[in-house]
């Protein structure tokens, strides 16, 4: 593959395929869209990033740390409030034991089978994936109590709130209980961030705003002497909103960080960059089709916590040259996608 030939590829967005629909996570992850473009699958595809055809088209285990636990939990309190619900009377044993009980948790209140137990040892890296048996049993006691726990709470709990529409019920570890709190407060008394999540207009009137939304697309790629191929694209929005006066999109995605110092350096280190250019992009292109815009400003903003003491919270706008950086790879990297599935990809799978 040369740089020209990559530079020759072209594409032609379908228009009629362009959808923006709530969908959940389950559905959104699940293997209906399993092979749709995504900005965390480019990343499997970025040579900067680790990533190399093989990994993009073989995929690579999904990987559970305390980290992404912890962040998808503000996600969840902060984004989708009414979708879950915070335990307090049931606790997550602490540390990668407390994912395994969580990925190993049934209803039936039964302990799986020691095979599946030592492939959830795997994703989550306990002890490298091959614990010894005494911190194998030691393991499996703690999950055993947690899931019995667990499901004499859950059994109790459905039985007073009956039919459809509960919330999800999500378990912490002693740590996320007593940080989780104060970082769902800072977001909430932070004025900048419930400004852009509950925006209005300037007569004091609310504005739409959503919270995770999905657009999907299908792009086709050519190049000379090849087959074309369309690929499917997909994105997951944390928040955005419409000011049809204003004829103004903002686009608002959630992060979390260990300090707000450390954040900014961040944007570039995990390429979110790249993540609202795309998001950018893709709401342009809902702008005349649904909202009726036309040629609408975009604004993109970081809304940043801590998830250390003092747990503080701040707005960091995303600026053109991010997204003008951000659209220049993500082209980069569909045209990567593009040309080994004209060319090899069958030889990664």
């Amino acid at each position: 593959m040369t740089k020209e030939e990559l530079s020759s590829i072209k594409f032609r967005v379908i228009d009629e395929s362009l959808k923006l629909e709530d969908i959940s996570d389950e559905l959104y992850f699940s293997n209906k869209y399993k092979n749709y473009v995504s900005n965390s699958r480019l990343k499997l595809i970025n040579p900067a990033e680790g990533g190399s055809p093989e990994l993009y088209f073989k995929g690579s285990p999904k990987v559970f740390t305390e980290s992404l636990v912890f962040g998808t939990l503000v996600h969840q309190l902060v984004l989708q409030p009414d979708d879950f619900l915070l335990v307090n009377d049931v606790i997550l044993p602490p540390g990668k034991p407390g994912l395994i009980a969580d990925l190993a948790y049934s209803s039936t209140g039964e302990l799986p089978h020691d095979n599946t137990l030592l492939d959830y040892c795997k994703l989550v890296d306990f002890w490298g994936g091959r614990p010894s048996a005494t911190n194998f049993n030691k393991m499996k006691e703690v999950v055993k109590a947690f899931i019995k726990d667990r499901a004499k709470y859950e059994e109790e709990y459905h039985s007073t709130h009956i039919g459809k529409g509960f919330p999800k019920l999500v378990y912490v570890n002693p740590t996320n209980l007593a940080r989780i709190t104060p970082c769902i407060d800072s977001i909430k008394n932070n004025s900048k961030i419930q400004s852009l999540l509950h925006p209005v207009d300037l007569m004091g009137d609310s504005l739409p705003s959503n919270n995770e939304a999905t657009i999907l697309l299908d792009v086709e790629a050519s190049m000379p002497d090849c087959d074309p191929v369309v690929l499917h694209l997909k994105s997951k929005l944390d928040n955005y909103s419409i000011d049809e006066m204003g004829n103004l999109i903002k686009v608002n995605d959630v992060k979390t960080t260990s300090a707000l110092d450390f954040f900014e350096p961040s944007i570039k280190k995990y390429h979110y960059y790249r993540e609202m250019g795309m998001y950018s992009w893709l709401l342009s292109k809902c702008a005349k089709e649904m909202f009726d815009l036309n040629n609408p400003k975009i604004e993109s903003n970081f809304l940043v916590v801590e998830t250390k003491p003092d747990f503080s919270s701040k707005v960091t706008p995303c600026t053109s040259a991010m997204i003008k950086a951000g659209m220049t790879e993500f082209v980069y990297l569909l045209r990567l996608v593009a040309y080994h599935s004209m060319h090899d990809y069958k030889s990664y799978v």
